[in-house]
C-alpha cells in the first residue's frame, strides 16, 4: 500500500496521466494501471494518493482541451472507468490479502491492519472527491456534456464503494494478538511480522500492473527467460 512521505508523488502521477491521454491508445488501461502502481508504491515514494488522483482529472482535460478537444468528454469518461478500476483492484487485493490470511489461522500486526484501514478510507475519500469535482463543475459550467460527466462519475464511483466497504469489514473482522499472547503466538507461527501485510499486497498490486501492462509483462517473461539461461545458471 501507498507510503507517507515528503516526496512529490502527485507530479510524476501528473506526467503519468498526460502521457495516457496524449497516447489515446488505452487511456482507462493506462489510468487503471497508474492508480495500481501508486497504492504498491513502485513508482516511488508518495505524498498522497488523494492528491495525486485529484490532479489526473485536470491534467486529463487540460491535455484533452488542447489536443482533442472535440473528444475531451471521451477522455475524461476513461479516465474516470481508469481510476475507479484501479481503486477497485486495489481494495480486493487488500481483503484477499485478510481472507488469505484467516482462512490460514494468521494474524497480521495491529500496525499494518491499521495502516490498510488508513489507506482504504482515503480510497473511500477518493470516491467522494471524484464526484464532488464533477458535481462542482456542474455548477460553475453550462451544458448537458458535463452533466453526463457527473452522472458517469457517480456510476463508477458507486460500483467501486462495495468493494471499499467489504474491504473494511473484513479488516475490522481479522484477529489482532492481544497483550499477552506474543510469546504463545509466536510458536505456532500465526503471527505475522509487522509489513507483511504491506509486502503481500504491493507485490500482488505489482503483478496486477504487470497484467495490465503489456510491455511491462514482456520484460517480466524476458527476464524470467534470462534467469533460466544456462549462463544465468552456471
Amino acid at each position: 500500500m501507498a507510503e507517507e512521505t515528503t516526496e512529490s508523488q502527485p507530479a510524476a502521477t501528473t506526467e503519468a496521466v498526460r502521457e495516457a491521454v496524449e497516447s489515446g491508445q488505452d487511456i482507462a488501461g493506462d489510468v487503471r494501471k497508474i492508480v495500481v502502481d501508486l497504492f504498491s508504491g513502485t513508482t516511488g515514494p508518495v505524498t498522497s494518493a488523494r492528491e495525486a488522483i485529484r490532479g489526473m482529472f485536470e491534467t486529463a482535460a487540460e491535455v484533452a482541451n488542447r489536443a482533442t478537444p472535440d473528444k475531451a468528454d471521451s477522455v475524461l469518461k476513461n479516465v474516470i472507468d481508469g481510476i475507479g478500476s484501479g481503486l477497485r483492484t486495489v481494495a480486493q487485493t487488500t481483503q484477499y490479502a485478510v481472507q488469505e490470511a484467516s482462512d490460514r489461522g494468521q494474524r497480521f500486526a495491529t500496525e499494518d491492519v491499521e495502516r490498510a484501514r488508513k489507506d482504504l478510507s482515503s480510497i473511500g475519500e477518493i470516491l467522494a472527491d471524484t464526484v464532488r469535482y464533477f458535481s462542482d463543475r456542474v455548477s460553475s459550467e453550462t451544458g448537458s456534456a458535463v452533466k453526463e460527466l457527473r452522472t458517469h462519475a457517480e456510476r463508477t464511483m458507486a460500483a467501486a464503494k462495495p468493494v471499499v466497504t467489504s474491504s473494511l469489514e473484513a479488516l475490522t473482522k481479522h484477529p489482532v494478538q492481544a497483550a499477552g499472547e506474543a510469546a504463545e503466538t509466536a510458536i505456532r507461527g500465526s503471527q505475522l511480522t509487522a509489513g507483511a501485510l504491506l509486502s503481500f499486497v504491493s507485490g500482488a498490486l505489482a503483478g496486477a500492473a504487470e497484467l495490465i501492462d503489456p510491455a511491462r509483462r514482456q520484460k517480466s517473461d524476458q527476464k524470467v527467460e534470462t534467469d533460466k539461461s544456462p549462463e544465468a545458471q552456471s
